[in-house]
């Protein structure tokens, strides 16, 4: 009995060459695509870990510490790193004067600490006013940085029975210090919004308190003068 002939699709030669370096051709882009991004990743990893400066220790020579609080990845760290820097800045007054004096750091670095020196010393009392928790203890605490602050800037009385030392050398060496107010407006807002709360709170509470006092001696001062 014969068999009903049965046709089978044969691909010729042509259509099999033609798929095949299609296929191949994509193949390989993704390859090379793959690759290209794989070498960037890397390069950028290792750029970034050979640049970065390394982590210093809090007893390390001043300068180091300058020059790593100035990192651009210094506000990468976690914000308690960053704080505890920032103090250790404003506990070695004397030692950042010394380096930039034997010209360790430059005026422009120096003038950089003295500021990151200041946030120290302000998240220090950030911290004692925040856990004072009575209106009082803390209005107690204000008039007391107040009245630090205002005998600072009061000279200091000369000893009339000392004789005054002679001019140094040195005293003009120290650069004048601008406060840098886009950096206090600015540095606050890369820390996390619980303690960024806790600074505005502090600083209006110190600025407010100020004012209060200053216009409680202006008052004085007007009501005295009435009655003389």
């Amino acid at each position: 009995m014969n068999q009903p002939m049965t046709h089978t699709k044969v691909s010729s030669p042509s259509t099999i060459t033609s798929v095949k370096p299609e296929t191949d051709f994509k193949n390989r882009l993704l390859l090379y695509g793959g690759i290209a991004v794989a070498a960037l990743i890397v390069a950028y990893v290792g750029y970034h870990f050979w640049t970065r400066k390394p982590v210093p220790r809090l007893n390390a020579k001043i300068e180091e510490i300058v020059r790593y609080v100035e990192d651009t990845g210094f506000r990468g760290l976690p914000v308690e790193r960053q704080f505890v820097y920032l103090k250790a800045l404003d506990d070695r007054p004397d030692d950042m004067k010394a380096a930039f004096e034997k010209k360790k750091i430059t005026a422009d670095e120096y003038s950089a600490a003295k500021e990151y020196a200041w946030f120290g010393k302000q998240l220090s009392n950030m911290e004692r006013y925040v856990a004072l928790r009575n209106p009082g203890e803390r209005q107690k605490l204000l008039d007391k940085l107040i009245d630090k602050k205002i005998n600072k800037s009061i000279p200091k009385k000369l000893d009339p029975n000392k004789t005054p030392a002679p001019p140094s050398a040195d005293d003009d060496d120290e650069p004048p210090v601008t406060r840098d107010l886009a950096l206090e407006k600015v540095l606050p807002l890369t820390w996390p919004r619980e303690t960024r709360n806790q600074w505005e709170q502090y600083r209006k509470a110190l600025r407010d308190r100020e004012r209060e006092r200053l216009a409680g001696t202006r008052g004085s001062a007007t009501t005295k003068k009435s009655g003389e």
